[in-house]
């Protein structure tokens, strides 16, 4: 009788309960965030450099229309953007966060070209991408 009264005056956890539930949570958290924050920086660089074959292709279209190539800034902000290149119907897109510069250039050889660069806010490393050299997507690192 009297272990009966005791059981059903006892109410909420023990210290040792608890302090075993912290120690869980943190365990898990701990194993949780870096694969949260790994898959914000990939879906990030994802989002720069569908950006950049989108404007690369924009930009070679606009240069075989025209014959050639034209500069263009385009920043996304929160929502993204959408501007015209040049006087043309060809746009520059820039996904929200994301920011692209095209600047025109002239080639070594005397070829038109341009470069591409695509930055966010969401990381600090950038994609270019210059039309005169190697023509491919690069992921850089800022300097440290």
């Amino acid at each position: 009788m009297k272990k009966r009264l005791m059981a059903s005056k006892r109410k909420g956890f023990t210290m040792v309960e608890l302090i075993f539930v912290v120690i869980f949570l943190g365990i898990l958290a701990a194993i949780a965030i870096p694969k949260i924050t790994g898959s914000t920086e990939s879906a990030t660089l994802a989002s720069m450099k569908n950006d950049a074959r989108t404007n690369i292709t924009a930009e070679n279209t606009y240069y075989i229309q025209n014959q050639e190539y034209m500069d263009a800034a385009v920043d996304g902000g929160d929502t993204g953007a959408i501007a015209p290149l040049g006087d043309s119907d060809i746009k520059v897109v820039a996904s929200p966060n994301n920011s692209v510069t095209i600047t025109a250039q002239e080639c070594g050889d005397g070829t038109k070209g341009y470069t591409l660069q695509i930055t966010s806010t969401k990381t600090d490393k950038t994609i270019d991408y210059d039309s005169c050299n190697d023509a491919s997507i690069r992921v850089t690192n800022p300097a440290p």
